[in-house]
């Protein structure tokens, strides 16, 4: 299990349980860090992951991925959970993780079949409130 560290002030909860859910998966040697977020929240906002993994310490630490989490709305169509998975691993992550808190659970099943697809390229972990973990693709370090 590796080691959780939360820099930012005002995560939020699913935030919080991402970064507990991520160092859990992860080797002892590795730190998971909730940074603060660059830039605003929702669509367009931040510009970087709220997750970083470093394997080492101070001036020996070595960033070894960044995982940005998501959590989709009720309403948001599967397809479209696929899709800004695909985005934000485009741009701003070399990971995800998205809580599935608010999506109900019949729909759950097709998105997960979905970023089990586009892990093939990237680390992706789903959770429902910080429970029920599974992770798809290589995890880092």
């Amino acid at each position: 299990m590796g080691k959780a560290v939360n820099e930012n002030g005002d995560a939020s909860r699913s935030e919080r349980e991402s970064l507990a859910v991520v160092a859990a998966l992860m080797p002892a040697r590795l730190t998971v860090v909730l940074r603060p977020p660059s830039g605003g929240r929702g669509a367009g906002g931040g510009s970087t992951s709220d997750l970083v993994v470093y394997q080492g310490e101070g001036e020996n630490r070595i960033q070894v991925a960044t995982i940005d989490v998501y959590t989709p709305e009720s309403s948001t169509d599967p397809k479209q959970i696929g899709k800004m998975v695909e985005r934000k691993l485009g741009s701003q992550a070399s990971g995800m993780c998205v809580d599935f808190v608010k999506v109900p659970a019949p729909k759950r099943g097709r998105v997960k079949d979905r970023l089990e697809e586009i892990a093939e390229n990237a680390y992706i972990v789903v959770h429902v409130n910080g429970q029920d973990a599974e992770a798809y693709g290589n995890r880092p370090g």
